[in-house]
């Protein structure tokens, strides 16, 4: 009987989404975010796409509070607009947790993008940082490459001595990756295996990358 009400409730406030009036579409996904009615998923991404003011934000927290992995391609496809509510598809593609994110918000918050550098902290928080830290030993070098980035913004201390063993990688830009990340780490146990890299890596923009963290510690 509860599943029945609920489901009522659902459509009405679907129906709400589409509603002129900015703070009636607002409640409506507010509400359909905390039910967690994946029933809303399709018109909440039709609603994250809406143009008019206040909607990418709204429909965007509610995805995240969804749970529901489907979302994650709309909201990154969001991640281009201009629009005030991309910091919400941001946190909410945190929230998601989905690999898929990574390398886009690693991208964003390269580029100085505060929202990004802060989901990036929350999704290691949520994971314990053992999805960036296991996908340092992808086979794909992409992943390993922006899973070494996205260790040395979030700051996370287990992730030294994965990272360690990422400076003998056999992929150059994962190993200048992993010297820039365990720069910001400023683990103590790293300082002797970055003057090996300084010296021997067979790679001069390695070896220049870790001289570089070397003056910074």
């Amino acid at each position: 009987m509860e599943t029945c009400r609920t489901r009522g409730l659902s459509i009405h406030l679907i129906a709400a989404l589409e509603d002129d009036d900015q703070t009636i579409r607002k409640n409506a996904a507010i509400a359909l975010g905390k039910l967690r009615d994946t029933t809303a998923l399709d018109p909440l991404i039709g609603l994250l796409n809406d143009r008019r003011f206040g909607s990418l934000g709204t429909a965007a927290t509610a995805l995240g509070q969804l749970g529901d992995t489907r979302a994650v391609e709309p909201l990154l496809q969001s991640l281009e607009r201009t629009d005030f509510g991309v910091s919400k598809a941001i946190s909410a593609l945190a929230v998601l947790g989905d690999d898929r994110a990574i390398e886009p918000l690693v991208e964003l918050a390269r580029n100085g993008s505060r929202a990004a550098a802060r989901a990036l902290r929350e999704f290691n928080f949520q994971e314990g940082g053992q999805p960036l830290i296991e996908s340092l030993n992808d086979t794909d070098v992409d992943i390993r490459k922006y899973a070494a980035k996205a260790l040395g913004i979030i700051g996370n201390p287990e992730a030294a001595e994965p990272l360690i063993r990422a400076l003998y990688d056999r992929h150059r830009q994962v190993r200048e990756n992993a010297v820039y990340a365990l720069g910001k780490l400023r683990e103590p146990r790293s300082i002797q295996c970055l003057r090996e890299v300084a010296t021997s890596d067979r790679s001069k923009v390695v070896r220049r990358a870790a001289e570089d963290v070397l003056q910074g510690l």
